[in-house]
């Protein structure tokens, strides 16, 4: 028997970038800072699956430990 893995690295984005939430809601981050050994993250809500978030929610403390980059396209328009 013969076997190949290959993996591929997901190198992490630099800031600015586009993130994922662990509910679907997409973030734009623009920093990050370390706190107490915590990371957390500068940046807006963008668009949200759940009733109980708004999109354009700001903060400069989202917890990052519960983000990924996002891996995708958003589009932004006005309504």
């Amino acid at each position: 028997m013969k076997t190949k893995i290959t993996k591929q690295t997901k190198q992490t984005k630099p800031f600015p970038k586009l993130m994922i939430d662990e509910d679907g809601d997409v973030f734009f981050m623009v920093h990050e800072r370390k706190v107490i050994g915590e990371h957390l993250g500068q940046g807006v809500l963008i668009h949200s699956v759940s009733p109980f978030a708004r999109v354009g929610a700001y903060s400069e403390s989202w917890c990052l430990s519960t983000f990924k980059d996002f891996e995708g396209t958003v589009e932004l328009s006005n309504n």
